[in-house]
């Protein structure tokens, strides 16, 4: 198992143990650290407002910043929150923002005035759930980062925990019944918690690869989730698969 993979079930552990989210941020901001980030701010969108507003549920965001950006409104044309939006199944650096900005346009100079913050560098993870709401946790730093595809994937699971406990305090919901999973859907999850592929996991259980695939279609059914990321993340929570 590798370290990211560790870090992330530890992580995960840590938050099984609560559902404070006050302790869930503490918790989310040690984990990512590890992988040299500073700061970070979990925005949601609700589907039900018809021109709705990010709603910061979280931030260690620089306060300057914070407050620079609310004063001067830059989440209207905020680059990096319209990418985000228009790329809600992909994790993406914000270098690949910039590269698509017109040099000293508002969107460029928003999207420049956040080095000045220590946020030079960084990620966006962005998280959808079944009813249409969408949320992001934006990662920041002073120094380039870079993210290969497993740590893409255990910084979205981390993610996920986050926000679901932050979405629930904010909301007051409590999310639907789940039905319960079977032996099968259980080890597959458990597999893939532990950052295994559906090849991999095809390989270690001597199952076709569309039976991994299969499973955990129907686990994320019976869990009401997003993507494998979000079963995985509701698994865990509510018990169904220890790690």
């Amino acid at each position: 198992m590798t370290i990211a993979v560790q870090q992330a079930l530890e992580f995960a552990g840590k938050l099984q143990e609560t559902a404070e989210s006050g302790k869930a941020v503490d918790a989310f901001t040690d984990y990512s650290r590890f992988y040299g980030f500073k700061s970070f701010i979990v925005c949601s969108y609700r589907r039900s407002k018809s021109a709705p507003e990010p709603l910061a549920i979280a931030k260690t965001w620089p306060k300057a910043w914070c407050k620079r950006y609310l004063e001067r409104g830059y989440y209207k044309q905020d680059p990096i929150q319209k990418y985000g939006k228009a790329h809600q199944q992909e994790v993406f650096n914000w270098e690949d923002v910039l590269s698509g900005l017109q040099n000293k346009s508002h969107s460029h100079i928003i999207f420049s005035e956040r080095s000045y913050f220590g946020l030079q560098h960084g990620y966006t993870i962005p998280l959808t759930f079944p009813n249409g709401d969408y949320a992001s946790v934006q990662l920041g730093s002073n120094t380039r980062i870079d993210l290969g595809p497993k740590d893409k994937s255990v910084l979205t699971l981390a993610s996920r925990f986050l926000t679901d406990i932050l979405r629930t305090e904010a909301y007051g919901a409590t999310g639907p019944v789940v039905e319960a999973l079977n032996a099968n859907e259980r080890e597959v999850l458990l597999w893939a918690a532990h950052g295994k592929t559906t090849w991999e996991t095809s390989e270690i259980l001597n199952i076709a690869e569309r039976t991994v695939i299969c499973h955990m279609e129907s686990a994320r059914r019976k869990l009401g989730a997003a993507n494998p990321t979000h079963t995985i993340a509701l698994a865990l929570r509510n018990g169904q698969i220890v790690i």
